[in-house]
């Protein structure tokens, strides 16, 4: 495999990271978004012909980025303005018993 080839794999599988998580955002899901994407050891930097997508797969991770947080924020609010459940646990020393 060239060097261009495995440059083309490693933004092949980092767009296929973003669509994951652009389709949670999108269908709103309780699915977990992926983990972030380590990219691999490559030798060298991104070869010419594929800086352009390079840069657009950076672009649109910052934009999933940006909606994610603002979906956290979101999230945050909700339950922050949400009455809270009173607490019930007992006080002083927990005693059991038991039946023989």
């Amino acid at each position: 495999m060239t060097a261009s080839e495995s440059w083309v794999a490693a933004l092949d599988e980092f767009e296929a990271r973003l669509e994951l998580c652009e389709a949670v955002l999108e269908l709103g899901t309780d699915a977990s978004v992926p983990a972030g994407f380590e990219p691999p050891a490559l030798a060298g930097p991104v070869p010419e012909p594929q800086r352009g997508r390079a840069h657009a797969l950076l672009d649109r991770a910052a934009e999933i980025d940006r909606r994610l947080t603002a979906e956290r924020d979101r999230i945050r609010a909700d339950l922050a303005g949400r009455p809270r459940r009173p607490d019930t646990t007992p006080r002083g020393k927990a005693r059991f018993e038991t039946l023989a």
